[in-house]
């Protein structure tokens, strides 16, 4: 297996991970026996589900990477199919890390002010050149960043159902696929699998009825907890589909068990939760994977997945406060997993209410013939719909796409450079607009041929956006229970 790096762990499980200290003593095993064969299983793994936001390498660029954060969907398909034909480590001590906090560390942008330069209770956000500290397009920056705190969770997942599979091969485990009512026991292997600090409660892999297509769909679900008994489950719900038309649903559960003193989002009581479904799909001709991501945190007493196997927006009460659910995320992809080519939409709700405006990105980006990125993106605000209004709704494309600016702290702004021209009020029907392409050391800049706005980025109105958002995965399995 080639190990450029670390499994693909990035910034997201915020603090609602599982914790394994690695420095006093975690398994160090050395295994880089190559696999001899496939491994049957690998039927039951979504072969092509990988997702990365502005990616540094790319088919021409294919030198090793330092920032996980910053690797291609190509290169994670490529390790996680040399890890589930057995190559190499099964699990990755990494996966169970405590990840950074949920608040974000980039400060060129700030959803409640844009890129307008912002000082607000001693807190200065904004650019007044349109990059961040390191000379990036300040929009291809923040959104990175916040995309890949949801892109954590699905590579965890991901990590972690691969890393069993494996460890399946290994032991013997992997010669059939099971059949309905004969379910695969993987227990066993996981325990052995996984690091020091991690304690084995299930592993199991379940053949569903086929689906409207004749094609088979199998269920995996491993569940692990650690020395404070939190614990961490995973589902998968995978069809190879016909031809290649595979398509599945994938969530994850972490139960949270304390938080501080005081805490309004009355966290200790909630699941931390995300799903993804995923289609491969053929258009015009050309092969391309979309996905759509949901994150939450939800009440321990609202059922956690709807009868899809999705994050269950629709449980939750249209009175519900962030007592009841916060920490909503949503993210869906359109893309060409070679090369990263595509359309990309991203939202966050904070709080819990209703009709709490999220706010987000489009994102529309190219792959020159080099395997060079180069796009658009537009920001703002939604036109007063929530995530899970836009969800339940059925409203995804229609709704989840900037309208307006919302500057809820506008009046006190008290920075000198703020920008008194675009921006004139606390909201309006203007959103951002930036364009950019890659350089030569990796870096997304200011592509200042189609971004002339003074400051590195322009002030357009919502209504004239031609970034549309990502069309919803069409495939889907049968069943998920």
């Amino acid at each position: 297996m080639k190990m450029r790096n670390k499994l693909p762990i990035m910034a997201a499980l915020a603090a609602t991970s599982l914790v394994v200290t690695t420095s006093c003593g975690s398994k160090e095993k050395k295994d880089t026996t190559p696999a001899t064969t496939e491994n049957v299983l690998a039927l039951a793994f979504p072969s092509e589900l990988a997702i990365s936001a502005f990616p540094a390498t790319s088919t021409s660029l294919t030198k090793a990477v330092d920032d996980v954060t910053k690797r291609s969907a190509a290169d994670k398909i490529e390790d996680q199919a040399a890890r589930i034909k057995g190559e190499g480590d099964c699990i990755d001590p990494d996966i169970f890390k405590t990840a950074p906090p949920e608040s974000a560390a980039e400060t060129c942008y700030e959803f409640d002010a844009d890129m307008n330069p912002s000082t607000v209770n001693g807190r200065t956000t904004g650019t007044k050149t349109g990059v961040n500290s390191a000379g990036e397009a300040c929009l291809v920056a923040f959104a990175r960043e916040e995309v890949n705190r949801t892109v954590d969770m699905v590579d965890r997942a991901l990590a972690l159902i691969g890393g069993i599979m494996c460890q399946a091969k290994k032991d013997g485990l992997a010669a059939v696929l099971p059949e309905i009512g004969t379910p695969l026991v993987m227990t066993t292997s996981l325990a052995a699998a996984l690091p020091i600090g991690l304690t084995s409660k299930s592993a199991t892999m379940t053949r569903l009825a086929d689906n409207a297509a004749g094609a088979a769909v199998y269920k995996s679900v491993v569940e692990v907890a650690d020395s404070r008994g939190k614990t961490m489950t995973v589902s998968l719900v995978h069809s190879p589909g016909v031809d290649g038309a595979e398509s599945g649903v994938l969530s994850s559960q972490v139960a949270e068990t304390a938080a501080a003193v005081g805490d309004p989002n009355n966290t200790a009581n909630k699941n931390k939760l995300m799903s993804i479904n995923y289609s491969r799909e053929t258009v015009s001709g050309v092969k391309r994977m979309r996905f759509e991501v949901r994150r939450a945190s939800i009440l321990n007493t609202i059922t956690s997945f709807d009868t899809g196997g999705l994050v269950n927006y629709a449980g939750i009460s249209d009175s519900a406060t962030n007592e009841t659910a916060h920490a909503m995320a949503f993210l869906s992809f359109d893309m060409d997993p070679d090369t990263n080519a595509g359309d990309m939409s991203y939202w966050r709700n904070p709080g819990g209410s209703l009709n709490e405006a999220a706010r987000g990105f489009l994102f529309h980006i190219d792959a020159a013939t080099d395997g060079t990125l180069s796009g658009c993106g537009v920001s703002g605000a939604t036109a007063s719909k929530s995530i899970r209004k836009s969800v339940v709704d059925g409203l995804v494309v229609e709704s989840l796409k900037p309208a307006q600016w919302w500057h809820p702290q506008w009046s006190i702004n008290s920075n000198a450079d703020k920008d008194t021209t675009s921006y004139t009020a606390q909201t309006g029907p203007n959103i951002t607009k930036q364009c950019f392409k890659r350089n030569s050391v990796g870096l997304y800049a200011i592509d200042t041929t189609k971004t002339v706005g003074a400051r590195g980025y322009e002030m357009i109105l919502g209504t004239a956006s031609t970034i549309a958002p990502p069309p919803r995965p069409a495939n889907k399995p049968a069943k998920v229970e």
